[in-house]
């Protein structure tokens, strides 16, 4: 069958899928004063309708001039026509680390001692400028600066946590013998616990503007993290492009909420991952600042440009 179109005419439009990632505008106008910023999503996504057409353009030479009002002709087809594709150059697998490494030395290698150095000498930062403005609590004793080691042993409580379920922070360090956990005492006593959480900092306040990007307060340990994402693994050729969102109801500036996702209320994280493994090559938070959708994408391929991966996209053509 053979289908006759102008030159100039339309070969797809733009819409919206019930089943996109993409958030939409029933949020509420009075909670979420960015959701104006998500529609943009609409405006550079473009649903590609039928992906077995082919297009042949009649013409005597290839230096014969086409007419504009010269019809192009689409011939239809069951069969797909498959590109030609270069082959792949990129070097795959850990550049840091032997193949039957450790649990521990795989967690060194991403979160290094200049990870919690960072976190330590911001938590020792932001006591100082904001001692005075805190009840002493007596219990808790003389403060004393925290250290690289007092920051993981934090980070392992965190974890442990989400693991171990109680009622209440007290509880962890119980003593009662049906409810104790001797971890928790063992790693940190509870009023050292409570006083480094209190000034748990990552990022130095008062360097912060009204310029400054909304991620700010997370800034260094953010940009660290990304990077060792994107050096300490090299990712096989097939990549995967799509949004997640992290849970969240707090009160958040760039939260979002789309009721058609099982979690609707969240941040929204755009990320780019390995398909083989799900290894996390490269994220980046949507922070309602204007940013246009083909600026996000771009910026996050932008490390992977050049090697001839193949990127997968749900059923959308990002332009």
């Amino acid at each position: 069958m053979t289908h006759r179109c102008n030159e100039n005419e339309t070969q797809s439009e733009l819409v919206y899928d019930d089943l996109s990632d993409a958030p939409n505008n029933t949020c509420d106008e009075n909670e979420f004063s960015d959701s104006s910023d998500i529609l943009e999503l609409s405006d550079v996504i473009r649903h590609r309708r039928n992906l077995s057409k082919k297009y042949n353009i009649s013409s005597e030479s290839e230096d014969s001039e086409v007419e504009a009002d010269e019809p192009i002709i689409e011939e239809w087809t069951n069969e797909d026509t498959f590109p030609n594709l270069e082959p792949f150059e990129g070097i795959c697998g850990t550049t840091s680390l032997q193949r039957n490494c450790s649990v521990k030395e795989a967690v060194d290698c991403i979160f290094g001692n200049e990870f919690f150095q960072i976190i330590s000498k911001e938590t020792n930062r932001y006591y100082l400028q904001n001692v005075h403005k805190y009840k002493a609590i007596p219990k808790q004793g003389k403060w004393r600066n925290v250290s690289c080691s007092e920051i993981k042993n934090l980070f392992g409580i965190f974890i442990l946590m989400g693991q171990i379920r109680k009622e209440n922070i007290k509880e962890y360090w119980s003593v009662d013998p049906y409810l104790a956990t001797p971890i928790f005492s063992k790693l940190m006593s509870s009023n050292r616990f409570e006083q480094v959480t209190r000034y748990l900092h990552f990022n130095d306040n008062t360097k912060m503007n009204e310029n400054s990007d909304r991620l700010y307060k997370i800034e260094p340990v953010y940009n660290y993290l990304i990077e060792k994402f994107k050096t300490v693994y090299t990712p096989h050729q097939n990549l995967s492009l799509d949004e997640a969102m992290i849970p969240w109801r707090g009160k958040l500036k760039f939260k979002t909420y789309n009721p058609r996702k099982l979690t609707k209320y969240g941040i929204l994280v755009r990320v780019l991952s390995e398909s083989q493994t799900g290894y996390i090559c490269n994220i980046e938070i949507y922070c309602g600042q204007g940013k246009k959708l083909q600026d996000t994408v771009t910026t996050i391929l932008t490390p992977y440009f050049g090697y001839w991966h193949h990127l997968y996209m749900d059923n959308y053509l990002i332009l």
